[in-house]
């Protein structure tokens, strides 16, 4: 049986299966030919170790330019955005309810191969829609009572940077959800939401991010820069 893995790990498809799949995950849906070839390469040349072959993907550039062009799986946006709003199921039944509503329920997958990481399987109109409702669901909730039913506790409060306008508020926030910078034009139509339409350098008071709180977060969590990572 051990001899029959080993051979098996030894096969150059089963170095080129692994290379993609692991270049699929970090990289993108359709990764470069030649980046998939350099790490099956290395996973031969290591009898099918896994760190040299890590090392490589980690240090080519393909994978530094790969940001934003793999979409996130259900699973991924709902820890991510519980991450980013500081939410805590209190219930389970409402966590796999929510999963469910997402297009990926615990377990559901009846073959070992997994749930699919493509874009292609989680795009459709109506997951992102589930999406945006779970968006809404994690901020509009948020405070709540954890024994009130909800069966869900978002902390949003926790999670709202300090600032005395509100560009500098929503621009922090917006980096602390993405990762990253807004680009100008996004910014600029969340500041002209959370500003009413007053502009960046409105202060920012205590009422005004109390009322704009959850829409702001809302529409992070909704954004293609949330989805693609």
């Amino acid at each position: 049986g051990l001899q029959l893995l080993d051979l098996a790990a030894r096969h150059p498809a089963t170095a080129r299966f692994i290379a993609r799949k692991l270049a699929q995950w970090f990289v993108s849906d359709d990764p470069p030919a030649g980046l998939v070839e350099r790490l099956a390469g290395v996973f031969q040349r290591g009898r099918g170790r896994i760190r040299p072959v890590l090392r490589e993907l980690f240090g080519a550039p393909e994978f530094y330019a790969a940001a934003g062009r793999r979409l996130r799986t259900p699973l991924e946006f709902l820890t991510a955005a519980m991450e980013a709003t500081g939410t805590v199921f209190t219930d389970e039944w409402r966590l796999r309810d929510t999963l469910n509503r997402l297009g990926q329920p615990y377990l559901g997958w009846k073959t070992p191969d997994g749930y699919p990481t493509q874009a292609r399987a989680w795009s459709g109109t109506s997951g992102l829609l589930a999406r945006w409702q779970v968006a809404l669901e994690l901020t509009q909730e948020a405070d709540g009572d954890p024994d009130g039913g909800w069966g869900l506790l978002a902390r949003l409060e926790r999670r709202t940077p300090a600032a005395a306008t509100v560009g500098a508020w929503v621009r922090t926030a917006a980096l602390e959800v993405w990762g990253h910078e807004p680009a100008p034009g996004r910014l600029a139509a969340l500041v002209d939401y959370a500003s009413d339409g007053t502009g960046a350098d409105r202060a920012l008071t205590p009422t005004l991010a109390g009322r704009k709180r959850a829409g702001l977060f809302a529409l992070l969590l909704s954004a293609p820069e949330f989805q693609w990572i």
